[in-house]
């Protein structure tokens, strides 16, 4: 996959990854779940993703830095330690997508789930 450069180049050392920690027996009694986490504190960006099924649970960008390619460095990012992390999967496109987020998801090309219905067109 060829991705863009961004507007924004990210060094390696900017990211900030937290592997899902293991759920505790009280944890499933709660259903409570850890996801995968990166972050970039020096922009205020994270991508959360489901450590079983690397759906993307959610990515947020703050508003002054979007479309400056943070969010697409995450991605590659969290690929790149997927492919190193033994027990990390990839995150993957969720159908649970804004509009903003449905535009992303396209500008990275490859397949994608179909979007739910139920998501608001006018986030």
């Amino acid at each position: 996959m060829i991705v863009a450069m961004s507007h924004l180049a990210l060094s390696p050392d900017q990211f900030r990854f937290v592997k899902a920690a293991p759920r505790s027996m009280e944890a499933q009694k709660k259903r409570s779940l850890s996801f995968n986490q990166l972050h970039v504190p020096s922009v205020g960006a994270s991508l959360y993703w489901h450590p079983k099924t690397g759906e993307i649970a959610n990515i947020g960008v703050p508003s002054d830095q979007q479309r400056r390619g943070v969010a697409t460095q995450m991605w590659n990012e969290a690929h790149r330690i997927a492919g190193e992390t033994r027990g990390v999967r990839p995150p993957r496109h969720s159908p649970d997508r804004t509009a903003a987020g449905d535009a992303w998801a396209r500008s990275l090309g490859g397949r994608l789930p179909r979007r739910s219905s139920w998501m608001n067109d006018d986030d």
